[in-house]
């Protein structure tokens, strides 16, 4: 079952909070090296699908689609299987999943090719193996933030203990 671009989008904002807030870590500029090369990818035979894989990626330039717009995709992609873990029985059908949902970046125009099997596998493995680590290390980051701000709002109710004030 294909996962909605609503689905996703509800963590978009919070997404784009921590890729901003993060952006000079390493972690960040290697995942966008990794997600620019997924957008650059070059066939190293002339095999259809390596052929389609990049033609797709091209049309994704060719709209506009930046490394960013799909780091965050891929971010709101794991976000989703945080929330829903038993969404996909196989990994293929994950990849396929994950491959449908980065390819969605920029709308198919009439009559053009849409991916084929072979496609959607191995664009979606290749994004899974190369954009999942940063995706799941940045939700839990931001998860911790979130705590570290919720332990914050709860210190600033507590008015019982008492601080040493800063010297």
């Amino acid at each position: 079952m294909p996962i909605s671009d609503r689905q996703l989008a509800h963590n978009r904002p919070w997404i784009e909070a921590g890729l901003v807030k993060y952006a000079d870590r390493a972690a960040t500029h290697a995942a966008l090296r990794l997600a620019d090369e997924l957008l650059h990818y070059k066939a190293t035979h002339q095999f259809t699908f390596m052929l389609d894989i990049q033609a797709h990626g091209e049309r994704l330039r060719g709209a506009g689609v930046t490394a960013r717009d799909l780091l965050i995709r891929a971010v709101e992609f794991a976000a989703f299987l945080e929330v829903h873990p038993d969404q996909f029985r196989r990994q293929r059908e994950e990849d396929y999943a994950l491959a449908r949902t980065l390819l969605r970046c920029a709308p198919i125009r009439r009559g053009g090719k849409r991916p084929g099997g072979n496609v959607l596998r191995v664009f979606g493995e290749i994004a899974r193996l190369n954009l999942y680590p940063f995706a799941f290390a940045l939700l839990k980051r931001l998860g911790e933030d979130a705590e570290k701000r919720d332990e914050l709002r709860r210190a600033c109710m507590d008015f019982e203990q008492a601080v040493e004030p800063p010297r």
